[in-house]
């Protein structure tokens, strides 16, 4: 119902490129992009997409990137000095992989994990590609992380405020790093 119904309907409409570039409504493409990929992907290996089978590839693909993001956050934060115990990092990934709210939008297809998780996704790749020696590397890292920084913003935009205020957080904590 609701929101994760009409992200649903937006996805399905969206038939090819000319339509996915025009188009405009209440929603941004973001989220209903991202469940035509999966769509896409389901319909390459099946002759016919069930909606329930849409909905459930939906959920796993986002409650998979939920725990992958966790993870690499946890270790992110431990690696970094933030937290400092071995325990203190399983217990940051507990607490973020297990949060409910967070887990509870995984069930439904609707865009607030997702655009977390993409936040989560590009400060470590941004933080790899400052500390990465190999330069293609770094700038592939880069990419990675403007990508996932950008797609999170197209996900859901009122991240573009949260987003600006942790990039000048990172760039204070990266400035300390790297000088110090």
């Amino acid at each position: 119902n609701g929101d994760a119904l009409e992200y649903l309907r937006i996805a399905e409409g969206l038939t090819d490129i000319s339509t996915i570039a025009s188009y405009s409504g209440a929603r941004t493409i973001g989220f209903p992009l991202f469940e035509k990929a999966i769509y896409f992907l389901i319909s390459t290996y099946t002759e016919s997409v069930f909606v329930l089978t849409w909905i459930n590839s939906i959920g796993l693909v986002i409650l998979s990137m939920h725990i992958i993001a966790s993870w690499l956050f946890a270790t992110w934060a431990q690696q970094n000095s933030f937290i400092q115990r071995e325990n203190t990092r399983l217990l940051l990934f507990c607490f973020l992989s297990t949060f409910p709210v967070l887990v509870g939008h995984t069930t439904a297809p609707v865009s607030d994990t997702l655009s977390v998780d993409l936040i989560l996704f590009g400060l470590v790749f941004l933080d790899r590609s400052m500390r990465n020696i190999n330069l293609i590397f770094r700038i592939f890292l880069g990419f990675c992380s403007a990508f996932a920084f950008g797609y999170a913003v197209l996900v859901r935009p009122a991240s573009v405020i949260g987003l600006t205020v942790a990039l000048l957080i990172f760039g204070l904590v990266a400035d300390c790093v790297c000088f110090s």
